[in-house]
């Protein structure tokens, strides 16, 4: 069976001035995309706030080392996108922390054409991962559908991020291989 695993967004606007939850820490917690990953952090400014770092510590402190941070915007007075998309951030909390930093263009923007220039910049600020949402059939999508991807966009997405991790002498990770085994005959 596979494990997918959601995660869960820490940070003040869910959880104002209190203490990260005992039941979070050392548990994984059901249902995404992300695997064996307890919980991600969203960045709430361009150095996260103190809130989003002590949550996050709080949770590797009792256990659970599988923690993210998530730049995913963060609130302006600019009406043209959901959020600003603050990718300052990125090798500003790199350089305090030693948890992975990935960036959610999907979120931030709220619109579907500018995922791609988002997560590319995104990726040369020096993400360690992204969070894109993807969808067969986004008009069609239940929630989302607007900042979501089609499968040929993310497709060239992609194939625009391992071009880039060229230039950037980066690496791009990729799913392992699913495992077959031999049919007898």
């Amino acid at each position: 069976m596979s494990r997918h695993l959601v995660t869960v967004t820490v940070n003040g606007r869910v959880l104002p001035g209190k203490p990260v939850p005992r039941e979070m820490a050392g548990r994984e917690i059901t249902t995404g995309f992300l695997t064996n990953l307890a919980a991600v952090a969203a960045l709430g400014t361009a150095t996260g706030s103190r809130w989003d770092e002590l949550a996050a510590e709080y949770v590797v402190a009792h256990g659970n080392p599988n923690v993210v941070l998530c730049e995913r915007g963060i609130r302006t007075f600019e009406a043209a996108t959901r959020n600003t998309l603050d990718l300052s951030a990125v090798p500003v909390v790199k350089s305090l922390s030693h948890l992975p930093v990935i960036v959610d263009p999907s979120h931030a923007t709220g619109h579907r054409h500018l995922v791609p220039p988002m997560a590319l910049a995104a990726f040369a600020a020096g993400a360690d991962g992204l969070m894109v949402e993807v969808h067969p059939d986004p008009e069609n999508a239940l929630s989302d559908g607007a900042q979501s991807l089609t499968l040929a966009m993310f497709a060239e997405l992609m194939e625009s991020i391992r071009r880039l991790a060229i230039a950037l002498d980066r690496q791009v990770a990729t799913a392992p291989s699913p495992v077959r085994t031999a049919t007898p005959g």
